[in-house]
C-alpha cells in the first residue's frame, strides 16, 4: 500500500516525527502553553503515552526477532515456514514488514500525543489553515490525477518517470494514494471537518458571522465532497453521502424545534438547492468508471455476496489468532498464513488483495495479539470516552457533543470510518489513521467554542410584541 505517500519516500515518516517532538520540546512556555518540565510531567502521566511506547516496544521486538524462512515440510508433504530465531518472544516473518509498521505507526502516534498535549493548537487558526492547506493540495492532486489521465503517480507534465515513479494508476491510484478506497476515506474525513466549520460558521450569531470564513469553508467542502465522489471508490460515493446525511439529520432533530417557521423554510429551500448542485454536478463530470462504480453501490449492490467474499478472511484471521493470541504473527504476518488455514479447495479464494483481512480490528488481532491491541486500547479508548461522555449533555450545553457542529460532523465522519474498517483497510494507511486520530482529539471538547443552539422555543406561544400591546385592556378599565 502506498499508505497515502509514495513508498519510496516513506522513509521520512520517522524524520519528521522526530522534528515534531524536537518543536514540542523545545516551544517556549506561554500562558496557555506549560513549561517543558510540565509537558514532560503530563506525557508521562498520560496512559496513551505509555500504550504508544509499549506498541512500538512490540514492533520493535518483532523487526529484531524476524527472519521465517519458507520451507517444505516432508512428513505433512506441505510447505511452512522456519521457526523465529527466538520463538517465545514477540517475531515476524519479515524485516522489511516489520519495519514498515514501524514507519506506518510512529507519525500516527506523534500526531496523536503531540496534538493533545499542545492544547493551543486545538484551537489555533494557523493550525486549521496549515491542515485545510493541504488536504486542498491533496485534493486537487487527486481530481487532477483523475481527469487529466494521468499515466503515473505525481505524473506531472508527464514526467512520471523523471521523479522516479514507476507505478501505473487507473483503478489502483488516486492522486497521493495507492489505493483508492483509502483516498475516499481521507476525503471523508477532510468533508466531514469542512463540513462542520462551515455549519459552525453559519449558525453563529449573526454579529460574530465571517462572510469570508462561511464562502471558504462551503468551497472547500464542496471541494472535498467531489473529490471523494470521483474516487472510484463505493465507499466514497456512498460514505460521503452518508456523512451528509446523518448531519441534515441531526441539524432537523436539534434545530427544527428551535427555528422560526420562516427560517425552517429558508434552511429547506437551501438544502434543496444544495442537493441539486451536488446530483447536477456528479452528473455534469462523472466518468463511465464513477456511474459503473455508483450502480455498483447503489441498484447492483449485492451486500450478501459482498460480505460472504470478506467472511472467509475474518474467519481465516480469527483462527490464526487463535494459534498466535498474546503476540500476533506480526506486521503482514496474515498474508503468510492465510493458506495454511483454508482447505484447498477453497484456495480460488486468494486474489489480488487478499493480503489483508478486509477488517481492521481482526488484522490488527491477529498480527499484533491482545497485547498489541491492549496497547492500542490504552492510546485511543480514553479520548474516545470522553467523547462519547458529552452525549448526555443538551445541545445548548456548551460541554455538549452536539452543540458544535464541527464535534457531531467530526463524529459522523469518525463513524463512517470506523465502520468501513469493518468491510475493508482504512487504517492501513498511515495518512487515514493519522488524520482520523487528529480528528478524533478535535471532536472532543475545547475551550473557546459556545454552544450554537439555544433551548428549545414554541413559536406558537409567542405573541409578537405589536399584537400583545393591541390586545392589553384599556389604561381607563384597568382595575386601580
Amino acid at each position: 500500500m502506498n499508505a497515502g505517500t509514495f513508498p519510496a519516500w516513506q522513509g521520512t515518516f520517522i524524520p519528521l516525527s522526530l522534528w515534531a517532538w524536537l518543536c514540542f520540546w523545545i516551544a517556549p512556555a506561554t500562558e496557555r502553553f506549560p513549561s517543558r518540565r510540565e509537558r514532560l510531567r503530563a506525557l508521562l502521566r498520560s496512559p496513551a503515552f505509555w500504550g504508544a511506547a509499549g506498541f512500538m516496544i512490540l514492533l520493535g521486538i518483532q523487526a529484531w526477532n524476524s527472519g521465517r524462512m519458507r520451507i517444505f515440510d516432508f512428513d505433512t508433504g506441505r510447505w511452512g515456514y522456519s521457526a523465529p530465531p527466538h520463538p517465545r518472544l514477540p517475531w515476524a516473518f519479515t524485516q522489511g514488514d516489520a519495519l514498515e509498521m514501524i514507519r506506518w505507526f510512529i507519525p500516527v502516534f506523534s500526531v496523536f500525543l503531540i496534538f493533545r498535549h499542545a492544547k493551543p493548537l486545538s484551537d489555533s487558526p494557523v493550525f486549521t489553515r496549515f491542515l485545510l492547506i493541504n488536504c486542498t493540495l491533496n485534493a486537487i492532486l487527486a481530481l487532477v490525477h483523475q481527469f487529466a489521465g494521468w499515466e503515473k503517480m505525481y505524473d506531472f507534465w508527464g514526467m512520471g518517470e523523471f521523479w522516479g515513479i514507476s507505478r501505473n494508476s487507473g483503478r489502483d491510484t488516486f492522486g497521493s494514494f495507492g489505493y483508492p478506497n483509502h483516498g475516499a476515506t481521507f476525503f471523508i474525513l477532510v468533508f466531514s471537518f469542512a463540513l462542520g466549520l462551515f455549519l459552525r460558521e453559519l449558525l453563529r450569531d449573526r454579529s460574530e458571522r465571517r462572510l469570508p470564513a462561511l464562502l471558504t469553508f462551503a468551497v472547500l467542502a464542496l471541494l472535498f465532497f467531489f473529490t471523494a465522489q470521483f474516487s472510484a471508490s463505493r465507499a466514497g460515493i456512498l460514505g460521503v453521502w452518508l456523512v451528509l446525511i446523518l448531519n441534515l439529520g441531526i441539524l432537523a432533530a436539534i434545530g427544527w424545534p428551535r427555528a422560526h417557521p420562516v427560517q425552517r423554510f429558508y434552511a429547506l429551500f437551501g438544502i434543496l438547492l444544495t442537493l441539486g448542485v451536488l446530483i447536477a454536478g456528479f452528473r455534469m463530470f462523472a466518468q463511465p468508471v464513477h456511474l459503473r462504480e455508483f450502480a455498483s453501490a447503489t441498484s447492483n449492490l449485492d451486500a450478501g455476496r459482498e460480505i460472504s467474499a470478506r467472511l472467509f478472511q475474518v474467519e481465516s484471521a480469527w483462527a490464526i489468532w487463535k494459534d498466535h493470541p498474546w503476540f500476533g504473527t506480526g506486521g503482514w504476518g496474515y498474508k503468510y498464513l492465510v493458506g495454511n488455514y483454508l482447505a484447498p479447495e477453497h484456495w480460488g479464494l486468494l486474489r489480488r488483495g487478499t493480503a489483508n483481512v478486509h477488517n481492521d480490528f481482526f488484522q490488527f488481532l491477529c498480527e499484533f495479539g491482545l497485547v498489541g491491541m491492549s496497547f492500542l486500547g490504552l492510546v485511543f479508548l480514553p479520548a474516545a470516552r470522553n467523547l462519547l461522555r458529552d452525549f448526555r449533555f443538551p445541545p445548548h450545553d456548551d460541554r455538549s457533543f452536539w452543540g458544535d457542529p464541527v464535534r457531531f460532523s467530526l463524529g459522523c465522519g469518525l463513524l463512517l470510518m470506523i465502520a468501513h474498517s469493518m468491510i475493508d483497510l482504512p487504517f492501513r494507511s498511515p495518512a487515514v489513521f493519522a488524520h482520523g486520530a487528529l480528528f478524533l482529539l478535535l471532536a472532543g471538547r475545547t475551550a473557546g467554542h459556545r454552544a450554537v443552539w439555544t433551548e428549545k422555543i414554541n413559536w406558537e406561544k409567542l405573541t409578537p410584541p405589536l399584537i400583545r400591546h393591541e390586545k392589553s385592556p384599556a389604561k381607563g378599565n384597568r382595575k386601580s
